[in-house]
């Protein structure tokens, strides 16, 4: 954006459109500040929400591809089995959610999984790779956006922290990093 058209959205002679929105937020983000849900800012700090029960579980997983559509970016999934999802999320959501998260634009994931052998559900935007974990699966973490998001599956229960904080987010993209170079390479087939 250039100089001229922020002067011009401040000063109001250039109404606000939907393609402004990603790039302003994007930019108060990065420089610690969120919008609020109220339509103000103020200095981000973190919030954090959290997500119980297999009806929330889609709460989440749909703020996943709010969040993502209104600001792309890379997903990144640490010991996460995707097969935990299926019955809870069930299978006409979870090929709905895959078909928009392939629509989108600019966004990729990294997913570092719990099991060599697991499913690898979405090939079309993703890359898998394997580290071996004591605990694989039952918890993992995704990251998206600026949200930080703790997933621990107990049986049929299911419980998804997330918290809001970009600082969180580069922490943890950091130590993802080191994980993700040394993880086995897989191959996801894209049938």
């Amino acid at each position: 954006m250039s100089r001229t058209l922020i002067h011009n959205l401040v000063s109001g002679k250039t109404a606000i459109r939907d393609k402004h929105s990603a790039p302003i937020e994007t930019y108060f983000n990065a420089k610690g500040y969120r919008f609020t849900d109220n339509g103000g800012i103020e200095p981000a700090g973190i919030t954090v929400k959290t997500y119980r029960g297999r009806t929330e579980l889609r709460k989440f997983v749909d703020d996943i591809y709010e969040t993502l559509k209104q600001t792309p970016s890379e997903i990144l999934t640490y010991n996460v089995n995707e097969a935990l999802f299926d019955e809870p999320l069930g299978d006409d959501f979870v090929t709905a959610h895959i078909a928009r998260m392939a629509a989108l634009k600019n966004i990729k994931c990294r997913a570092i999984i719990a099991k060599k052998n697991s499913p690898k559900k979405a090939p079309q935007y993703a890359e898998y790779r394997y580290l071996k974990n004591e605990n694989e699966g039952d918890n993992a973490f995704y990251a998206y956006g600026d949200r930080f998001a703790v997933i621990t599956f107990n049986g049929r229960h299911v419980e998804v922290v997330v918290l809001h904080s970009a600082a969180v987010v580069a922490l943890n993209t950091d130590l993802f990093d080191a994980a993700w170079d040394n993880a086995e390479k897989i191959e996801a087939r894209h049938d």
